[in-house]
This record gives C-alpha cells, structure tokens and sequence, in this order.
C-alpha cells in the first residue's frame, strides 16, 4: 500500500472512498467494497482519505481514535487497498470550506469517482452534505457514489457503538462489527521481567495515548510475529497485587520459546475472560494465571 500524504500529487487514476476510517467496521468495508469493484471494471486503483493524527485532539474532545494510523494502515492493506491519502487535521485544516478541501483534493489526484456513505460531511463547521458534495463533484466532472447505513441487528454500523463495546472490554461485540478481529500493533519493549520470575515470561508493547482504552481484564488474544501466529493471553491495565496502577499490555504466547525484544507484533483479541484481581500472594497468582492458560487452551482447543 502507498502512503501519500494529501499536498502531494498522484496521477494514476482514483476510486476514493471519504471518511474518517478510524477503523474498518462494516460499513466502512461495504464503502471500500463498492471501490474495488469500481476500481477493477476500469483499471483504476483504489484510495481511501484518512487523518494520520488523532482528530479528537485537536478539536480537544476527551474521545480517542480506534486505530493509529498504523494500525488502520495493517487494516486497509489487508484487506487490498492501493493507496491511503493522509492528512494532518490541525487548525489550519480544521478551517478549510468545502469548495477548498475538494479543489485541492481533486487537483491532487487523479480522481475519478468517489464513494461515501449517506452520512458523510466535510468542509468548515461539516458543511458540505450530500447534496452540497453532489453538486460540486458534478462540477469537478467526478462521479459520486452515496451507500446507504450498514446495519447490524437493526441499528447503524458505527465507530462510537464500537468505542462504547471497547471501553467495556466486550471485545466479542466489538468483533461482529469489525471486517477482522480488533487488534494493538507495537514493538515488544523490555519491562520489569516479573512474568519471567512468575515462571510466565510476557511480551510488552506500548499503549499509545492517542487510542481508545480498551477496559482493563484478562483476555484471550493470539500473537502474529514474522507471519507466524501464536496463540497467548493478554493482561490489560494495572498489577495491583505488585502495587503498580499503569495502564500497560502484557502477553504470555502459549508454546513459543524465542526473544520477541524488539520485533513488531500484531495482538489479536478474541474474548475477555476476568476482570484484574488482586491477590493475597504470589502462589495464588501463579494459580490463577495457570487456570487462565487451561481457559485458553480449551478455548482454543490447543495442548
């Protein structure tokens, strides 16, 4: 997948899909679905728009993106997209008018129809709707495709119904509305080495601040490093039986010996399976990790 960022120019010609694509939920995959068919009756390629920092920031909302660009980026090139076209929101975006955003855009890029959904909006204070974008594609001699909602058990395929599931740590909800299992990217970093003295050596990976927060709790996740995927457990959020309150990801790979320092990892997560626990000792910690790893061994069916 190409990375271009949005001042730049790009001359092939251009199915894009606009939205914000913090994610790739399912109404955001029938947008891109409906793009790759287009792209592949014409020969064109496809494109999605998105922003490569938290949006939420600089409009100061308390709220934060699914992804990181990063992660959208592993997303979006899964599941075949050609090209992302990045921007930067900051102020001076922030006050760009419709016409404006969509000269430049369309001055940029070699686009030849654009998909959104019926909800979409862009320009200054969201000004430009559908009607408004029909008209100025119309004017720019791009075809414009609106998608209606995607819908799951009856209401709006959503990233705010995501967010909620995801703060909640009910990752099985959170899974039926993403086109792959929710998912953290990030180096293994060297931590305290407590896992390996409890006898469960662990991966660590940063959580970066500029995503959402997924509920504290132990949860059954697999682990794919050099294209190999291993299955594991994964303790999100604070040690309180060591006294430590940091927010940090901590994984124990069932049957894998190996040094993951500094390897970039993909964790994928399937259920939640407790809440953090505070316990007495150490023995009965080790206890309960124990019972963890046969409830994860049963869940997937492993030795």
């Amino acid at each position: 997948m190409k990375v271009i960022k949005f001042e730049e120019r790009y001359e092939k010609p251009l199915v894009l899909a606009l939205g914000f694509f913090d994610c790739l939920h399912l109404g955001h995959k029938a947008l891109v679905d409906e793009a790759k068919s287009i792209a592949k009756s014409n020969g064109y390629e496809t494109a999605i728009f998105t922003f490569e920092n938290d949006i939420n920031i600089t409009f100061g909302t308390k709220e934060r993106q699914i992804y990181t660009i990063n992660e959208r980026k592993v997303a979006f090139e899964d599941y075949g997209v050609d090209n992302m076209i990045v921007a930067t929101m900051d102020p001076l975006f922030a006050s760009l008018s419709g016409n404006i955003f969509l000269d430049r855009l369309v001055k940029n890029f070699n686009i030849k129809c654009v998909i959104i959904g019926k909800d979409y909006r862009c320009g200054r204070n969201a000004e430009f709707g559908v009607n408004e974008l029909k008209r100025a594609f119309m004017e720019r001699h791009v075809t414009l495709k609106v998608l209606p909602f995607v819908t799951k058990n009856g209401s709006k395929v959503a990233s705010t119904k995501i967010k909620s599931f995801i703060k909640k740590g009910e990752i099985e909800m959170v899974n039926n509305l993403l086109t792959e299992n929710y998912f953290i990217c990030g180096k293994v970093e060297h931590a305290e080495g407590r896992g390996r003295y409890l006898g469960f050596p662990t991966a660590n990976i940063p959580f970066e601040n500029d995503r959402i927060r997924l509920a504290e709790g132990v949860y059954l996740t697999s682990v794919i490093v050099n294209n190999h995927n291993f299955y594991s457990l994964t303790n999100i959020g604070k040690k309180p039986t060591f006294g430590n309150s940091d927010y940090s990801v901590e994984t124990f790979i069932l049957n894998y010996n190996g040094d993951l320092y500094d390897k970039n990892i993909k964790l994928i997560f399937y259920k939640k399976i407790r809440d953090i626990i505070k316990f007495k000792n150490v023995p009965d910690l080790q206890a309960q990790i124990a019972k963890d790893i046969l409830d994860a061994k049963t869940y997937f069916n492993i030795q």
